[in-house]
């Protein structure tokens, strides 16, 4: 048998003591257009106790709200800082 190889550099921690996988990507800083927070308001809906009221549709391609009347009052204003559900189309 031969000898096994490292891992590739970009495998390795900023601090090289372990051999986890980096996501480069993840580690910089998506910037705070619509898609994205629309995007982490549903990919985190239930662990922020919102699934209720807005989650992503079982096949994963859309989005549905469930409580307007919750969506405007208490989503909204906390990410996008008014209340027009409005601006979400219809």
């Amino acid at each position: 048998m031969g000898a096994i190889s490292p891992p590739p550099s970009s495998w390795m921690s900023e601090d090289n003591k372990s051999c986890t996988p980096v996501n480069r990507m993840a580690q910089q800083i998506r910037p705070r257009t619509f898609p994205n927070i629309l995007y982490d308001i549903l990919n985190n809906a239930e662990s922020m106790e919102y699934s209720d009221i807005v989650s992503f549709l079982p096949h994963g391609r859309a989005f549905i709200i469930c409580d307007s009347a919750n969506f405007e009052e208490l989503v909204i204003p906390r990410f996008f800082g008014h209340k027009s559900l409005k601006s979400f189309g219809e």
